[in-house]
């Protein structure tokens, strides 16, 4: 968004406003926005509950967030937990938390650091996914993958459940997957690591396979 004269939004405690378009959006506590919010930043610490979708040049997050559609930013950090009723479209994502997107999530790059859920098709050219529990996407598509356990110390108490991904389709160009349950690996580069457990892998160039991953099916295209 580049129009001038959007006005800013300032929340502050425990209160609720209509969505619109504004310039910038600070929140500070808990706020509740009803219909679409489209703005130039929104920035939240604490909870922001957007019954609509949001659209935003710059998106940051200290706390939790609910999105009741879609998502849309340029550039996304958050510490914390994120829940998208619709799908997500970003240019860099950076999160460290609990991400949960009900449709597709689509980036250019991708960190998380904790725990994902995606329940369509993940794609983005770059995916570096530090697991503290369990994550799953239907499929994932990517230029470079890259998935393993977190060892950031310091999260261990939070860390819940069988830390691993599931999927019924990773695809990528260069792929590195540790603790990864798949029905179907297909890339150029493939390195399995510890704790995969996959149906059929495809691949063009390089295969690796840890002592204590496993693989049914090799296939070299």
């Amino acid at each position: 968004m580049r129009e001038a004269n959007l006005p800013n939004l300032k929340l502050v405690g425990t209160t609720s406003a209509s969505g619109g378009r504004f310039g910038n959006v600070k929140i500070t506590g808990e706020a509740s926005l009803t219909g679409d919010v489209e703005c130039r930043s929104l920035s939240c610490t604490g909870t922001a509950d957007l019954k609509g979708s949001l659209t935003a040049d710059t998106f940051k997050l200290t706390g939790e967030c609910k999105v009741g559609g879609d998502m849309r930013s340029g550039r996304i950090s958050a510490v914390g937990d994120i829940e998208i009723a619709g799908e997500l479209h970003g240019d860099r994502v950076k999160l460290t938390g609990d991400v949960r997107v009900r449709g597709n999530g689509e980036a250019e790059s991708l960190q998380v650091r904790g725990g994902l859920t995606v329940e369509g098709l993940l794609n983005a050219e770059t995916i570096e996914l530090r697991m503290l529990g369990p994550c799953r996407a239907k499929e994932i598509g990517g230029g470079a993958v890259s998935v393993k356990r977190s060892r950031t110390s310091v999260f261990k108490m939070f860390t819940r459940g069988n830390v691993g991904l599931q999927a019924d389709l990773i695809e990528g160009d260069i792929l590195e997957l540790e603790h990864t349950r798949a029905a179907v690996v297909r890339g150029n580069r493939v390195t399995l690591g510890p704790g995969c457990e996959i149906g059929r892998v495809e691949y063009r160039g390089e295969l690796s396979v840890h002592g204590r991953a496993s693989v049914q099916e090799r296939v070299k295209l």
